[in-house]
């Protein structure tokens, strides 16, 4: 009992040093993407684990939809991608979100200081970044406002 007990604790110790800092945002608000409806997640794939790729996708389009925004693939207002860019021996998860004809209009990233090896661990921790970089990202103004 006592180690399951320890274990969590370092496990969650653990999560909470994943991040090397808070999210940055690149965002002009004149860009207006709080007043576009339809985005497209572009796939970029983060490695060759098609898991964490689709796990990405999933909470990608979980959050928008839930800023607000549909997902479209037909006639999409913005286009939103993700990668990752070694940075000084860490990585940084970057999500971007472009118009159809990749003017960039919102950019958010936050530098991972541990990178798991295992592909579980990697969405984990994939997964929490995301959330805390499109925690920033603007909510879908109603239309009549």
């Amino acid at each position: 009992m006592l180690s399951r007990l320890l274990f969590i604790i370092l496990l969650s110790c653990s999560s909470v040093t994943a991040f090397a800092a808070t999210a940055q945002i690149d965002y002009n608000p004149a860009n207006h993407i709080d007043k576009l409806t339809n985005f497209l997640i572009v796939p970029t794939g983060i490695n060759d684990d098609t898991k964490v790729t689709q796990a990405i996708d999933y909470q990608v389009s979980r959050v928008l939809t839930q800023a607000g925004y549909n997902e479209y693939q037909r006639v999409p207002d913005f286009l939103v991608n993700y990668s990752l860019a070694p940075k000084n021996g860490k990585q940084d998860f970057i999500i971007e979100a472009y118009d159809p004809s990749r003017v960039l209009l919102w950019r958010g990233s936050l530098t991972l200081a541990k990178w798991p090896t295992q592909s579980l661990a990697q969405r984990e921790v994939l997964q929490k970044a995301l959330i805390k970089i499109l925690a920033k990202f603007p909510r879908k103004l109603d239309p009549q406002e």
